[in-house]
């Protein structure tokens, strides 16, 4: 998977620590916020898939960023629960609808399981 998205434009290979010193700060920014929304949650989700790339080799290119975390997210949740997470996170960004409970579960369920993975 990792290697046709390099090869469609969507990531480039190539580890940079500064990109990581730069995520983890944003992460940590976004972590010591005490109530996070969804869509906070949500931009910690996307620093996690970020650090988990960096781990494999390869970093975000800005072609379809969203698409990757989709593609990432799936490697630890079922295409029907990451589908439903992102849908959440379009409703509330574009309608302010609430998300569902199932969304934030499995939004909380990836940033879980891909704490566990970053070294």
């Amino acid at each position: 998977m990792l290697l046709e998205l390099q090869q469609s434009g969507h990531l480039l290979a190539g580890y940079d620590n500064d990109i990581r010193k730069q995520e983890q700060r944003m992460l940590a920014r976004l972590q010591r916020i005490p109530k996070p929304t969804f869509l906070q949650e949500y931009d910690q989700l996307f620093r996690w898939v970020s650090l988990w790339l960096l781990d494999h080799g390869y970093r975000l290119s800005n072609f379809q960023p969203h698409q990757v975390l989709a593609l990432v997210c799936e490697q630890f949740a079922t295409r029907i629960e990451v589908r439903e997470m992102i849908r959440c996170r379009h409703m509330m960004k574009y309608d302010g609808t609430p998300p569902s409970k199932a969304g934030q579960l499995t939004l909380v369920r990836l940033i879980s399981a891909l704490n566990e993975c970053i070294r």
